[in-house]
């Protein structure tokens, strides 16, 4: 039975979240209805070529607003691309920042948005341990967010997630000031995203919601919504791989990315980004895949101090109720369920991307990520390297 005596937790999401099929033909008149003038819009060189983009730029050019497009955004972009974008428009005056995509160009809007507003090193102000450098402050361009992929969450985050490439790392800048004013969901521009990219976005929901309800500081409120979360993934996420052009199995998985980006924020999870981050900080695997490919091992070496929330998702996904199994029995079907959820996918094996890892490295990583502390087991160097032997192992999917 739950105790709320000794909960302990904050609620303060500031974005706005419009939800609707064909809503991005309205952006031109939201910004109007702002008084928005001049915007920067950052997105990347595959969505600049869609014709929805177009037209995105085409109905804010019939309202008498301004803008300028920043396209140069990699899968994982880096404070190379920040700085970039800070050359070329710091003679500018804008008004609002815009990331049409994927948790890439929203996270670039948000840094870009810190970068044409502040001064110094932009890495002044990444949220190191010990707070940032320099503070970030109310200074910052306001931020809308479009997002063409249910992944990362951006969209409603506060956190802008960017690669150092001096320390081959992915850092943070996290303020409440960079959640963006304005998030508009339409499952129409989901619609768009190939099905390889579609499984591994969707595999960052899965692994959001599944850090976030074992995270040691999980609660009724984020944990409501992680189960969700992860229930909306396993009804929808193959239906969208397999028919992109399924808006409900769309809007479902862009709910679902939403619902668990807050569950991770407000109930702070991170057990499998300890691993995912790395992976893509040192090998550039595409982080959602990275996230999502560890969940199964992450689960296994939890399985001790969660039984009780393994039989919950067990539950939910499958839609049923028990009383006479027993909850070890649970937990190694739920760890079997999420196996065979990701071969379903036909995903790459993850020696596809990484044919020779430095498993001692990776750990090094691993053990020192922010996250440690929210998984609700104690970990080590050897756990990490247990883990990352069996994700790497022939047999794992």
């Amino acid at each position: 039975m739950e105790n709320f005596a000794l909960y302990n937790f904050d609620i303060g999401i500031k974005t706005k979240v419009k939800y609707g099929v064909n809503l991005y033909q309205q952006i031109g008149k939201i910004l109007l209805n702002h008084n928005f003038k001049n915007v920067l819009i950052c997105t990347d060189q595959d969505i600049k070529k869609l014709n929805f983009f177009n037209e995105i730029v085409d109905l804010i050019s019939r309202e008498g607003i301004n803008s300028s497009i920043f396209s140069e955004i990699e899968i994982n972009p880096g404070i190379d691309t920040i700085n970039k974008a800070k050359n070329y428009y710091k003679n500018e005056k804008f008004d609002c920042v815009i990331g049409i995509g994927g948790g890439g160009p929203i996270d670039v809007a948000k840094a870009v948005s810190i970068g044409l507003t502040h001064s110094g090193d932009i890495r002044d102000y990444i949220a190191e341990t010990t707070g940032s450098k320099s503070e970030i402050t109310e200074k910052v361009l306001p931020i809308i967010s479009i997002p063409t992929t249910a992944g990362s969450g951006a969209e409603v985050s506060p956190v802008s997630v960017i690669v150092d490439e001096r320390r081959k790392l992915k850092i943070g800048f996290f303020s409440e000031l960079l959640f963006p004013i304005l998030a508009i969901i339409d499952p129409i521009l989901y619609s768009t995203l190939p099905p390889k990219a579609t499984a591994e976005c969707g595999l960052d929901v899965l692994s959001h919601g599944f850090d976030s309800f074992v995270s040691r500081y999980s609660h009724c409120y984020s944990e409501t919504l992680s189960l969700k979360a992860i229930e909306l993934v396993f009804n929808n996420l193959k239906k969208a791989v397999f028919d992109g052009q399924d808006l409900n199995a769309r809007g479902a998985m862009a709910v679902a990315s939403i619902f668990s980006l807050i569950s991770m924020y407000v109930g702070k999870g991170g057990a499998t980004h300890t691993i995912g981050e790395p992976l893509g900080g040192l090998y550039n695997v595409p982080h959602g895949y990275a996230c999502g490919i560890a969940i199964p091992a992450m689960m296994r070496f939890l399985k001790s101090v969660c039984e009780e929330k393994y039989i919950r998702i067990y539950k939910t996904i499958n839609n049923i109720d028990f009383s006479y199994m027993k909850k070890r029995e649970a937990s190694d079907d739920l760890i079997e369920d999420f196996k065979f959820f990701l071969l379903d996918l036909n995903l790459k094996r993850i020696s596809d991307y990484v044919p020779k890892p430095d498993i001692n490295i990776l750990c090094d990583y691993s053990i020192n990520h922010l996250a440690v502390d929210r998984i609700p087991r104690m970990i080590s160097k050897e756990d990490y390297k247990t883990i990352y032997d069996e994700i790497f192992s022939k047999e794992y999917l």
